[in-house]
């Protein structure tokens, strides 16, 4: 047998060699391709314009078979709307997952849209609707600067728009509108924006006192100040009057008409006091049916008296009486209608008595001392008591003060709409005599309110009372 001849040393390394490269060819194998891109995040939201929305886009990428795909370049871009984003290229985690980190919208409401891609693969939409921001400033869009005549509506009705800090158009805003001054009325006084952002009452009609006039349009401490210029009908005037004396004037067919009041002629006449006065006025004439008399400067009536429901109907002359503040006041007498024509005559005298001869009136800011006796007036439940009547407006705030009493008082404020079945808001009642009562409050709606001072016993005697109108 011919001996065995031993393997050199190389030719086993080179059989090693050899097997190595042929099991390193054996398990190479290729990258996973790209094959889909989907949202992980929703593709449809909506935000705030100039905000980030809640979760900015992300997407994954997975191959043929649905397994996710790592290290691949994610392009983002925002392809309409304008506005951000916190990344425009991300690369894809080991979940297949990237994100643009954030997307802050446009700063125009409508639209916004932002594109995810990757080559070769079908590009993903993300597209959110930019609602406008929280209202910025509220301004007059129709009706300002208008005239018209002292108690009628202006043409067109006052309107203001509410924009966001971009100057979009805010829909579905509640705005508020209220007479800042000349005492006008404004109907349907809360008012929502519309898609275009304008809001507006149903009507504002100006008061009776001339000159300028506003209204004020509000949501929350924005607001909008809308103007109007109230002037006398044609061939209305004012004739001045001083108190104390009698005027005999007529009714023409060039007075004022007031619309808002069955269409009656009646005159202005005018007066001014530095003073507090209590005043007794005294229509008279088969041509005068109703007297009022406003505060020129607020226009709200000081006393009203246009039928038999505040006197008897025989009673002629009229008499009112009237505790005023200092200030410009006019009185209104008025005829049966706006056909009627004739004399009449207005007198008034100064310092008589709050009394229950007639129906007693009062502005706001008066003190006037008095006494319960047997002329004042009846009492529904047995006795004596006085009545003071008092128009406010909505959100007036006042104070009364019953004190300097010789007897045990009862103050009742009451609203006055109904007359004797009007309903009692608020009362206090004393303890003894020489108690100081307070009813503090603030006016709910508009038109007439009634004080009432009544004692609780037998015994009377004189009283104070201070009417204050609060800021």
């Amino acid at each position: 047998m011919p001996p065995r001849v031993p393997r050199s040393r190389s030719f086993v390394l080179g059989c090693l060699l050899a097997s190595a490269a042929l099991s390193a060819c054996s398990d190479s194998t290729s990258a996973p391709t790209p094959a889909a891109l989907s949202a992980v995040t929703g593709t449809e939201v909506i935000g705030t314009v100039g905000a980030a929305v809640a979760t900015a886009p992300s997407v994954k990428v997975t191959d043929a078979s649905g397994a996710p795909v790592s290290g691949v370049a994610v392009q983002f871009a925002v392809t309409a709307g304008g506005g951000s984003l916190g990344a425009s290229a991300a690369t894809t985690d080991a979940t297949g997952t990237a994100s643009t980190g954030s997307w802050t919208l446009g700063t125009i409401a409508g639209p916004n849209e932002v594109t995810a891609s990757i080559s070769g693969v079908t590009a993903l939409r993300f597209t959110a609707t930019g609602k406008p921001a929280a209202p910025d400033t509220i301004a007059v869009s129709a009706g300002d600067a208008q005239s018209a005549e002292v108690g009628v509506a202006v043409a067109t009705v006052p309107a203001v728009v509410v924009k966001d800090r971009y100057g979009n158009t805010i829909p579905g805003v509640a705005v508020t509108f209220s007479v800042v001054s000349g005492n006008g009325t404004v109907t349907g006084a809360t008012a929502t924006t519309g898609a275009d952002g304008i809001a507006k009452p149903a009507g504002w009609t100006l008061g009776i006192a001339t000159g300028a006039q506003q209204l004020r349009a509000a949501v929350g401490t924005l607001s909008a100040t809308i103007s109007a210029t109230a002037s006398l009908p044609g061939g209305c005037k004012v004739t001045n009057y001083a108190l104390g004396a009698t005027l005999s004037p007529a009714f023409e067919t060039s007075d004022c008409v007031n619309t808002g009041y069955g269409n009656r002629r009646y005159d202005r006449l005018q007066f001014t006091t530095t003073a507090q006065q209590q005043v007794d006025a005294t229509l008279a004439g088969s041509n005068g049916v109703s007297l009022l008399l406003r505060n020129a400067t607020s226009g709200l009536y000081v006393g009203l008296q246009p039928s038999a429901a505040f006197s008897p109907p025989t009673q002629n002359p009229m008499h009112l009486k009237y505790v005023l503040a200092p200030g410009t006041y006019v009185f209104e007498p008025h005829a049966p209608d706006s056909t009627v024509t004739g004399a009449y005559s207005l007198s008034t005298t100064t310092g008589t008595k709050v009394d229950c001869d007639y129906v007693v009136f009062a502005s706001t800011n008066v003190q006037f001392t008095d006494d319960l006796n047997p002329r004042s007036c009846p009492s529904p439940f047995g006795g004596v008591e006085q009545w003071i009547n008092l128009q406010l407006k909505t959100g007036m705030k006042i104070r009364i003060t019953l004190s300097n009493t010789e007897f045990v008082p009862i103050l009742v404020f009451r609203d006055d709409r109904l007359g004797p079945a009007s309903p009692t808001l608020v009362s206090k009642v004393g303890k003894a005599a020489g108690d100081t009562l307070t009813i503090d409050w603030t006016a709910t709606f508009d038109t007439w309110h009634e004080i009432v001072v009544a004692p609780r016993t037998a015994t009377l005697g004189k009283y104070t009372l201070k009417i204050e109108e609060l800021p």
